[in-house]
């Protein structure tokens, strides 16, 4: 049986090019999305946006730090604008993953990653595992930026 990395293209993460590719998780139901986030902090993850996450409070011209999960939840209610992170210290299948920018918005999240040495079999593996996660939680991931045959790739590098 062939592993879920033997599905994905070491390009797709290990080579660093300099871009930031993304993967995009949508959900229907802004509960869902809400879920989602919660669990990206319950696998460990913590802001560690330079300076600190920020959000801007909708149609208002005001902005304050992120606050933790209940800035989704503001979101999800259209209280606020999206806001992105980065996140470090997510933990899946005991293996750390990279760092993951995440654009967080009313319907989902857009994660970017760094590719480069710091992704490996293991980080590669614990990436799908998480997506997989957001999956059973009502998300639908894609990964337009890695084009048609990326696309296939993945979601077979998912299914397993």
């Amino acid at each position: 049986m062939r592993s879920r990395t033997s599905m994905i293209p070491g390009h797709y993460f290990k080579t660093d090019d300099g871009s930031l590719p993304e993967v995009e998780v949508t959900f229907a139901v802004p509960a869902h999305m809400v879920a989602a986030f919660a669990h990206l902090f319950a696998c460990g993850a913590r802001d560690a946006t330079r300076g600190g996450g920020q959000l801007w409070a909708s149609g208002k011209p005001s902005v304050r730090q992120f606050s933790g999960l209940e800035d989704a939840e503001r979101l999800g209610s259209g209280e606020s604008e999206p806001f992105h992170l980065l996140l470090e210290g997510i933990v899946r299948q005991g293996t750390r993953l990279p760092d993951l920018g995440v654009l967080v918005t009313a319907d989902g999240f857009t994660v970017d990653y760094r590719m480069g040495a710091t992704w490996q079999d293991a980080e590669i593996r614990a990436f799908l595992s998480l997506l997989g996660d957001l999956r059973a939680l009502g998300g639908s991931v894609s990964v337009p930026w890695w084009g048609e045959g990326g696309q296939r790739d993945f979601q077979q590098a998912l299914a397993r």
